[in-house]
């Protein structure tokens, strides 16, 4: 199912709606108590997004958003309808008049400072940042009066088994020993964000964990102590969230999403080298592969910037839409002449073409709710986008530039069936599943995508590029987000899944001994406290145009690859040169 903002008035649109049975988890069970001062804020805070997550509130009460250190939304992702309209059968999304007053409640851009809204019908609202999604939380409008009903206690108590976004409750640190790592060693390094992980004397959270391929061992963990210890390190080092690197490999780039800063970092020593300001909310960094430029999304406003790699500071800027874009995870095609970029915010793909010094907006395309990443075959033939918010991958013909297909990924979400009309005026609530990062894999047969569930485990899909359909889906750990491919020792590729709620990191085969589909070969532990998986980087670079250019600068590893895994257009190219796998 798929739900565009004008149909639905700009309301809950750009969010998940199935956020709202995560915000009732930690609603009481009894006769709700009334916060005398009613602000929330909006923090960079791991579980605790919206502080506090949980509010209640008796009828005709305002509450204030405020935001902290960086820009947000405060969007109302669930709102009842009133109840004369629900005892009269005219509740419903497409009919304004049975909504509370003043809701939908919305920015179309994030906003510093605050906002007032009062809450005049009794029911169960949630408001989130749709700038980072998953912060989120519940405003229970409630008193002795206006008691929660039976059938919303019964979903209450289904949903505190399963939430992941209001604590961190039911987020899983498994011991190394819980862990078996692949048997067959990758090639290279593995860099994962691990966004979440508390770092003692460091007040705000966040490291890079680097994973060497060879055994699946941590070989060092990045963070902000060396920078501002004992200190404030907002604008420093913070929710470290997507890495990239050079061509020569020798440095990491680090966006840090829930601030406005990139950081350059020492691939040897894990040395911050230099940290900039590039604008609100950070989120990928990616190069060109046809002339090795440095670019950066920035979510919390309206362009990709070009940086320059030793200073990290702007050259260029490209605006991917005509309004309200805010751009989330772009991708090149092999030649670095397009870029494609998700515009979150206003569920297009806008096309950027470099055909001048800088580029230039080619194209906007309309594609489904709330587009976060894209993949693109060695060919540079076909892009596959994912919708976060209606649960799909739309392929993107990059000739004729248009959506040719829509691929749903919906399937077995769990939630809706269990307690079917439990919320009879809320009738979104599905799907319950956000695809996000979904690479092609560097032979262009496979597209992997990480699927983050609300409740409970994650699923990662299997697409055959060939067919344009799933082949093969793994239960995964919960909070699946990013996904990537490296190397393989001897021939063939892995893909690397993290996990926002837990500290392992998937490793996925895609041509396991014997034959047959993708498996998964393993998990790798990634510390102690290594949660808040996001992006994922495996070293060396391994896909069509970037592992050319390192391969000519002599980094790192490359010197374990195959030939075929050197020019990995010749697996479409020469496919009985080099077949699958080698």
């Amino acid at each position: 199912m798929r739900f565009h903002r004008k149909a639905l008035m700009l309301s809950s649109l750009a969010l998940v709606i199935s956020l709202a049975l995560l915000a009732l988890v930690l609603v009481p069970t009894h006769t709700p108590r009334v916060h005398a001062q009613t602000v929330i804020k909006l923090t960079d805070v791991p579980g605790r997004w919206f502080d506090p997550p949980i509010t209640t509130i008796a009828p005709e009460t305002s509450v204030t958003f405020r935001t902290t250190t960086f820009g947000g939304t405060f969007t109302s992702a669930i709102f009842p309808c009133t109840p004369a309209s629900i005892s009269n059968g005219t509740c419903s999304l497409s009919n304004p008049a049975s909504f509370p007053p003043g809701f939908p409640f919305d920015q179309p851009d994030p906003i510093t400072g605050s906002v007032t809204v009062n809450f005049t019908v009794p029911g169960i609202y949630v408001f989130a940042d749709k700038v980072h999604p998953y912060a989120a939380g519940a405003i229970i409008v409630s008193d002795a009066n206006h008691p929660l009903s039976a059938k919303q206690q019964a979903l209450l108590n289904f949903v505190a088994q399963n939430q992941l976004f209001l604590s961190q409750s039911n987020w899983i640190r498994y011991q190394a020993k819980q862990l078996k790592a692949p048997e067959m060693p990758g090639v290279g390094e593995v860099w994962v964000d691990t966004q979440f992980e508390s770092v003692p004397g460091q007040n705000t959270p966040g490291t890079v964990t680097a994973v060497t391929a060879r055994d699946f061992q941590i070989r060092l963990k990045v963070n902000g102590l060396a920078l501002c210890s004992g200190s404030d390190c907002h604008g420093i080092w913070n929710n470290p969230h997507n890495n990239w690197t050079d061509d020569a490999e020798d440095v990491i780039y680090v966006t840090h999403w829930f601030d406005h800063v990139v950081s350059k970092v020492d691939r040897k020593t894990g040395q911050v080298l230099r940290t900039a300001s590039v604008g609100s909310s950070p989120a990928h960094v990616i190069t060109s592969p046809g002339n090795g430029t440095l670019w950066a999304s920035v979510m919390g406003e309206q362009d990709v910037v070009r940086l320059d790699p030793g200073t990290l500071q702007i050259i260029a800027r490209i605006q991917t839409g005509v309004a309200h874009t805010h751009p989330h995870g772009p991708w090149f095609t092999p030649d670095g002449r397009l870029m494609i970029v998700p515009n979150a915010l206003s569920d297009t793909a806008g096309i950027l073409i470099f055909d001048t010094t800088n580029g230039r907006l080619l194209k906007e395309i309309p594609v489904g709710s709330e587009p976060l990443a894209v993949g693109i075959t060695p060919d540079g033939r076909k892009a596959y986008m994912s919708n976060g918010f209606d649960a799909s991958l739309d392929v993107l013909d990059l000739t004729t530039l248009a959506v040719t297909k829509s691929i749903d990924l919906s399937d077995g979400t769990p939630g809706p069936h269990e307690f079917p009309g439990a919320f009879d005026e809320l009738s979104l609530i599905h799907p319950f599943r956000i695809p996000i990062q979904t690479p092609v894999s560097p032979d262009g047969r496979f597209v992997l995508t990480a699927n983050l569930s609300l409740l409970g485990s994650g699923t990662i899909d299997i697409v055959d590029t060939r067919t344009d359909q799933v082949v093969e889906r793994f239960s995964g750990e919960p909070g699946l987000h990013g996904a990537n491919f490296g190397a393989k020792r001897g021939g063939g590729y892995y893909g690397y899944v993290t996990s926002q709620y837990t500290n392992a990191l998937t490793v996925v085969d895609l041509y396991p001994k014997g034959g047959g589909l993708p498996q998964i070969a393993g998990k790798v532990f990634l510390g102690r406290d290594g949660v808040g998986g996001e992006g994922v980087l495996p070293l060396p670079l391994a896909y069509e145009g970037w592992v050319e250019r390192s391969v000519a600068a002599h980094a790192p590893f490359t010197g374990l690859l195959t030939k075929c895994q050197r020019h990995p257009i010749l697996y479409v190219t020469e496919p009985t040169v080099c077949p699958a796998g080698s």
